[in-house]
């Protein structure tokens, strides 16, 4: 679980500017939560995939944001929402993979000249044998989780391109409330 932070005082300025009463502070800090979720999600998976050489519809399933469901002054306690990845490996199944006499391929410049293709529970698997009797068979994965914790840590975690956004978000959130009559 990845928890990204925001600059409580920040959003405690902008309150004050604005003039904001508490419930469209707290309306507009659920709203930008809700907003930022899905733009997190939305730049991990286009990152990671370009990184990882991997379709985005199959990390899609990996990366989970979950909102903070708290007040502003828990906001600096607690972070402003968390964000899970699912780091393990990636079947070369989901890879399109083909089979040649040299080999399986697999989309993002794979290649295993030992592995083959065969059904293992009633769906086509890439396997390989683990030593050199028949069995142990053992399923080919791509390894995800060095790539995507150092893609993580230095564009999410360390760019201030989120804190940015949230708070230009939380700016045009409260500026709506304000002046709108509720």
């Amino acid at each position: 679980m990845l928890e990204i932070g925001v600059n409580a005082s920040g959003l405690q300025h902008l309150i004050l500017d604005l003039n904001a009463t508490d419930e469209q502070a707290r309306k507009a800090l659920n709203s930008t939560m809700r907003r930022m979720a899905a733009w997190v999600k939305t730049r991990s998976l286009r990152g990671l995939s370009d990184k990882l050489k991997i379709q985005q519809k199959i990390l899609r399933t990996r990366v989970r944001t979950f909102r903070f469901q708290g007040g502003l002054s828990d906001a600096a306690h607690y972070g402003a929402m968390k964000v899970w990845y699912g780091l393990n490996g990636v079947p070369w199944s989901k890879l399109k993979p083909r089979a040649t006499s040299n080999g399986v391929y697999a989309a993002g410049g794979r290649h295993d000249a030992h592995a083959f293709i065969a059904n293992l529970y009633g769906r086509p698997q890439v396997l390989k044998r683990e030593g050199g009797a028949r069995v142990p068979l053992v399923v080919v994965k791509e390894d995800i989780h060095d790539a995507s914790v150092t893609y993580i840590e230095d564009f999410i975690i360390v760019g201030f391109e989120f804190e940015n956004q949230f708070m230009k978000t939380f700016e045009r959130e409260l500026k709506w409330r304000t002046s709108t009559p509720r």
